[in-house]
């Protein structure tokens, strides 16, 4: 696999060409230029490419993770981050339990 690196071209008889190097978030401008059977060259073509970093998500519960029956908790997903952007939504999701008749009948006596 051939990698760029800034102002080295990298020459193909295909029309395509995959980048498989990881990219740091930022932005990257590439050029083609495409050559005929005459040897001609083509003024040059750009595109901008903006690679942005996933969010990432943080869960704390409080009064913390072991509480007493009957006691509610709260998950907070505030320490959250998107280094790209701003989060706009929580999707929560119960994984797994493990006892309770209040548990979904699919989890029930099960530990993940």
């Amino acid at each position: 696999m051939q990698e760029f690196t800034p102002n080295t071209e990298i020459v193909t008889d295909a029309p395509t060409l995959v980048v498989q190097q990881r990219l740091a978030p930022g932005r990257y401008r590439f050029q083609l230029v495409v050559e005929d059977d005459h040897g001609i060259r083509s003024d040059p073509a750009t595109v901008e490419v903006q690679v942005v970093a996933p969010p990432v998500a943080v869960i704390e519960a409080r009064p913390g993770t072991t509480v007493r029956v009957g006691d509610s908790v709260t998950l907070d997903g505030s320490k959250s981050t998107d280094p790209s952007g701003r989060i706009t939504r929580y999707h929560w999701s119960l994984v797994a339990a493990t006892g309770g008749t209040d548990a979904p009948p699919e989890n029930r006596g099960r530990d993940r």
